[in-house]
């Protein structure tokens, strides 16, 4: 059975005053602890370390988990800027990248949905 862990980056678990070498610790044992995979949260709303910025943290000191996206939310980046940041980030991993993608929630805001480039009638397609 594989088992994943979401690591703590929100303001409810994290906070700004922490030190980010915690998270990097916490993402380490959990390896060696066996979980298979290790998940980041994306949100603007409840202040985090950002999740790519996060993740590429992590690939270079974990050796075999998958690293994933927990919801990643697309209205937050340009869709040729995601691809190629993702790219990276899974060619940088060893390929250990998978990503999980959001459609947000924008009309809480009391916005239309809007993603730059992207057709709402045919999501990723442009």
């Amino acid at each position: 059975m594989d088992i994943g862990i979401l690591l703590p980056t929100g303001s409810a678990q994290w906070d700004a005053s922490d030190d980010p070498r915690e998270l990097i610790d916490f993402a380490r044992r959990a390896e060696r602890s066996g979980f298979s995979s290790l998940f980041v949260n994306d949100s603007l709303i409840s202040p985090r370390i950002e999740a790519l910025a996060m993740l590429a943290a992590l690939g270079p000191v974990t050796d075999t988990v998958t690293l994933g996206t927990a919801a990643l939310l697309p209205f937050l980046r340009r869709p040729i800027q995601a691809a190629q940041s993702l790219a990276s980030l899974d060619l940088l991993s060893g390929g250990r990248l998978v990503v999980t993608v959001g459609a947000g929630f924008p009309g809480r805001f009391g916005r239309p949905f809007m993603c730059p480039g992207i057709r709402p009638a045919t999501g990723w397609t442009a």
